[in-house]
């Protein structure tokens, strides 16, 4: 049954119904996700040309966009597709969606990317660009980034005052904890070598 199974996937009816639901903004983002997890599983050709349209398209959703972001990261990492992948991944760091923008930055970050990596520096460091500090601190432990501890060590001391009693505040601080607690993971991950 599990072989009838593999030789139904590997079907080319079957992928190019695949295709479809991908290319399909009328399913839902989950499915749509699946479809391109089958689909780059099986190598499908073309696969990279629908994702970039995908993510060119703004009428698709951003989560979904920022999937397509997602999936794009393993073009990255192959010399025929990389150039072309980074250059259209790099406009998108000043893009409107803070979830494309964020996988953008992970994606690009994580090759050594030189805009993505000045675009760390300066969201790490920038108090306004809170919806991604969480982000910033992992890619700065994940790169080693010794020289970026002083804002993580901020970012891990901030929101530490007492909200009891004030609504507002106690919003604003449960969005803040997120952005705490990987900076406290960046600053451990960062300063274990310091501890032996």
């Amino acid at each position: 049954m599990a072989d009838e199974a593999m030789h139904l996937v590997t079907d080319p009816a079957i992928l190019a119904t695949v295709r479809n639901i991908l290319l399909d903004p009328a399913e839902s983002d989950t499915l749509r996700n699946e479809a391109a997890n089958v689909l780059r599983r099986h190598d499908h050709p073309g696969l990279r040309d629908d994702l970039i349209a995908i993510l060119a398209d703004e009428r698709e959703g951003d989560r979904f966009r920022s999937f397509a972001a997602q999936h794009l990261e393993d073009d990255l990492r192959d010399p025929q597709s990389a150039e072309q992948v980074r250059a259209l991944l790099r406009p998108l760091l000043d893009e409107p969606a803070p979830a494309v923008q964020r996988e953008v930055l992970r994606a690009l970050a994580l090759i050594g990317d030189a805009t993505a990596l000045a675009r760390l520096e300066a969201w790490i460091n920038d108090p306004q660009a809170s919806w991604v500090h969480d982000l910033c601190c992992r890619l700065a432990a994940d790169l080693g980034r010794q020289d970026l501890l002083p804002a993580i060590q901020a970012i891990a001391a901030s929101g530490a005052e007492d909200d009891s009693g004030d609504a507002d505040r106690a919003r604003r601080h449960a969005q803040v904890r997120p952005n705490q607690t990987a900076a406290q993971r960046a600053v451990a991950a960062l300063t274990a070598g310091d501890r032996e």
